[in-house]
C-alpha cells in the first residue's frame, strides 16, 4: 500500500508539474510577453550596440577629416582611438 501511494503522489506531481507549464505558457502568449527573459543576451545586445555607435562616430569623424584636408593639420579633429 505504501508503494502504490508513493507512486501515485509522483505521478501526480509529474501531471502538474506538466499542467502548470502548459498554463503559464498559455498566459504568456495571451499578454504577448516573452516567457523568459535572459538577462545575459539584453546586456551583451547593449553592448554591442553601444560598440557600433562608437564605431560609426569614429567613422563620421574620419570622414569629416578627409574632406577638410587642405595639406596641413588646421581643421582636423582627433580622432578617438581604441588602442
Amino acid at each position: 500500500m505504501d508503494t502504490l501511494s508513493i507512486v501515485a503522489f509522483g505521478t501526480l506531481n509529474i501531471v502538474c508539474l506538466f499542467i502548470g507549464r502548459y498554463l503559464g505558457k498559455r498566459e504568456a502568449i495571451k499578454k504577448d510577453m516573452p516567457s523568459v527573459v535572459n538577462p545575459v543576451k539584453v546586456l551583451k545586445k547593449h553592448k554591442e550596440s553601444k560598440e557600433v555607435q562608437y564605431e560609426r562616430q569614429r567613422t563620421e569623424i574620419i570622414m569629416r577629416n578627409i574632406d577638410r584636408y587642405d595639406g596641413t593639420s588646421m581643421g582636423q579633429e582627433d580622432v578617438p582611438g581604441r588602442w
